[in-house]
């Protein structure tokens, strides 16, 4: 759960200073790694809805760049086939991205060797002091977690598109949005994240709260 209050890359700098004997863990001034997600959903990890839970994919295999502008990205993702006793689930994801948003959109994909329709769930993990609100007219989930440590709070959110929204979901500390994915279509969702530390946060304010309280799926896009 990776959080940071600069307008620069961090990865490359954190774990070099993880490998020299520091940690990301601890907030220096830049931002930090709050939580260990592991197998967990994060925010917008996604995964296979069954009467028998969440089917969830290994990490990628592959990706490519669909395309790269000074202030914008998008790339496509696939990932490693789920295998049941029943079928072989193969999802591909395509991620895009604004920069100075606090979201990004997927939209999600899958063939299956049954060819049959499937359940998406997009998730976000909770880790205990945790505030849920779920929106079904919205089609939204929103949380928002306590940093009691230093006095400060993570929000973030799901935004699902609303002509495949199911309905919600949970699995362990997993908090989730359903959304239909038939064969041959895709399901799309909007998920973000912010905390309340990041000096930039009051200049996407009117961003963040449509995202989390006022606006669709659609209206945020202008669709």
């Amino acid at each position: 759960y990776w959080a940071k209050r600069v307008d620069y890359p961090v990865l490359a700098g954190w774990y070099e200073k993880d490998a020299a004997g520091g940690s990301y863990h601890k907030d220096e001034g830049e931002g930090c790694d709050f939580y260990k997600v592991g197998k967990n959903r994060g925010i917008g990890g996604i995964g296979i809805w069954t009467g028998d839970g969440l089917l969830v994919p290994e990490p990628y295999e592959s990706f490519a760049i669909d395309y790269r502008t000074p202030d914008s990205l998008s790339f496509t993702v696939s990932y490693p086939a789920i295998v049941t006793a029943d079928d072989s689930i193969v999802l591909r994801e395509t991620i895009s991205m604004g920069l100075g948003d606090y979201y990004f959109k997927a939209a999600v994909s899958a063939s299956s060797a049954s060819r049959r329709d499937l359940v998406l769930a997009a998730g976000l993990t909770t880790f205990g002091k945790a505030q849920i609100l779920k929106d079904a007219e919205r089609a939204s989930l929103n949380v928002v977690e306590q940093i009691e440590e230093i006095g400060e709070s993570l929000g973030s959110s799901i935004l699902a598109k609303e002509s495949c929204f199911l309905g919600f979901a949970s699995r362990g500390s997993d908090e989730l949005v359903l959304m239909s994915l038939p064969a041959g279509e895709s399901a799309e969702f909007l998920a973000a994240a912010a905390w309340s530390r990041d000096g930039r946060f009051e200049q996407f304010a009117k961003k963040w709260s449509r995202v989390t309280g006022s606006a669709t799926f659609s209206e945020i896009l202008g669709k």
